[in-house]
């Protein structure tokens, strides 16, 4: 099965473009070290080869900031150092993110929300667990490790970029129990992300209406590149 719908693709191709015009394949290696594993975990843990496919709102959620910072090094090339950073950043938090949802989801036995420490239902916006913040972890190294030779060899460098990448899944769970919409289905009941349930539309009762899931990674990576440049 593919792992991207044609939107998705086309998406994917453009962030492709732009990292291997800008970094050639250095630059490339981190991007396809996160596709890989973004593609691979959902079907590896859990199994099955029926996952859904990644759309172009996905690719660009996950992909937009790391694509801004390559189009910074072509604008402002004084500043690559910086860039490369912000680069890194953002990958290793979109990397952090994945794997602490894949892991979480499938192995923790119990899951807290971030800001009121309640045990709630693993998979619940906001929701954190042990598990799955180690694996955000070794997702944020694993990804944070293939970007080094973009980055000048100052000490703890890779310490530092590992720890934006956890930082930003963090931040990624609390916009997540803050903002995130969520809706209850009017037939069944249930709580959910999803605007529509039972065939039929759901009442927002939580959060922001536009703020979905992909919106919520985009914010998370663009806030971690931010960062990134500006100690960069």
């Amino acid at each position: 099965m593919r792992w991207l719908t044609v939107g998705g693709a086309l998406a994917a191709v453009l962030v492709g473009t732009s990292v291997f015009a800008v970094g050639g394949i250095w630059a490339s290696l981190p991007m396809i070290g996160f596709f890989i594993s973004a593609s691979m975990l959902p079907r590896a843990l859990r199994r099955s080869h029926q996952t859904e496919q990644r759309t172009a709102r996905q690719v660009v959620a996950n992909g937009l900031a790391p694509t801004l910072c390559c189009w910074g090094i072509l604008l402002y090339p004084e500043h690559e150092a910086s860039f490369w950073s912000g680069y890194a950043a953002s990958l290793t938090a979109a990397a952090a993110d994945t794997w602490a949802t894949e892991f979480g989801m499938c192995y923790a036995d119990t899951a807290w929300h971030i800001i009121t420490g309640k045990r709630v239902p693993k998979g619940t916006s906001g929701a954190v667990s042990f598990i799955g913040t180690l694996s955000g972890a070794f997702g944020a190294v694993m990804v944070g490790s293939l970007t080094m030779p973009l980055l000048p060899p100052y000490p703890l460098q890779s310490l530092l970029i590992c720890s934006l990448g956890v930082g930003g899944m963090r931040l990624d769970s609390l916009l997540g129990a803050t903002l995130q919409a969520r809706y209850q289905c009017t037939s069944c009941g249930v709580e959910g992300e999803q605007p529509i349930c039972c065939d039929a539309p759901a009442v927002l009762v939580r959060g922001v209406r536009w703020m979905d899931n992909d919106m919520v990674n985009l914010l998370s990576t663009l806030t971690a590149a931010a960062v990134g440049i500006a100690i960069g």
